[in-house]
């Protein structure tokens, strides 16, 4: 999975001329679906709602960050928070 620092490190030798290789210029392109759903998360909680259904809201919100942090692909251990969240909430 990449991360910050890989993406850094990649980014940073591709900056760097080697051997007959010039520099490369480029850009990092960036999934926006995780800061996107996170920021909806703290909206949420910001806007201190207080009617009946709200903390069923709030866990259809999580969810939703859950399950589509990772874009097109969520990974398996997302979905399964997503579910966990799910089924805690019917328990109650």
């Amino acid at each position: 999975m990449p991360t910050k620092r890989m993406t850094r490190l990649v980014s940073d030798n591709l900056r760097e001329p080697f051997g007959n290789v010039p520099p490369i210029a480029h850009t990092a392109a960036v999934d926006m679906e995780g800061p996107i759903l996170a920021a909806e998360v703290i909206a949420f909680l910001l806007q201190q709602r207080s009617h009946a259904g709200c903390f069923d809201e709030f866990v259809d919100v999580l969810c939703s960050y859950f399950s589509g942090r990772g874009g097109q692909a969520p990974t398996k251990g997302d979905l399964t928070e997503a579910a966990r969240f799910r089924s805690a909430r019917q328990v109650e």
